[in-house]
């Protein structure tokens, strides 16, 4: 019996963060549940990248940055545009920036779509990460 990689563990951690941001979006618009969503679409971003960065090292690739990460799933096919994933890493940016005061509004009408933006890169990095018969 072989033991998971890091990056097939993480695959896990990461499943459940997609499955429970899309529940957050069927909860009802309040600011409670607008910024309990926002904090889970930081913590996905934060692990799609983390994961990333992970298989990367186990591939013997060496990751420094959102940026790097989000470049290597470019190359690996996982996301299509790169500049959407750019968009919203500037949106977690401004999301964790304490200092700043902008208004949320605006990235929480995002999140449907960057829902389905980790339910396409999770599934792609599925067939590589966690090939069949590997869960």
């Amino acid at each position: 019996m072989k033991n998971n990689t890091p990056s097939q563990i993480m695959m896990g951690h990461l499943d459940w963060s997609v499955r429970h941001l899309a529940d957050s979006l069927t909860r009802p618009a309040t600011e409670y549940y607008q910024n309990a969503a926002l904090q889970r679409l930081s913590f996905t971003f934060n692990l799609v990248i983390k994961t990333i960065s992970t298989y990367a090292s186990e591939q013997g690739n060496t990751l420094s940055s959102a940026g790097e990460s989000l470049r290597y799933a470019h190359e690996c096919q996982w996301i299509e545009e790169l500049s959407a994933w750019e968009h919203m890493s500037t949106n977690i940016n401004i999301l964790n920036d304490l200092e700043t005061q902008t208004p949320t509004q605006k990235i929480y009408a995002e999140l449907p779509k960057n829902k389905e933006m980790f339910e396409t890169i999770f599934k792609r990095m599925q067939e590589t990460i966690l090939p069949a018969g590997k869960s």
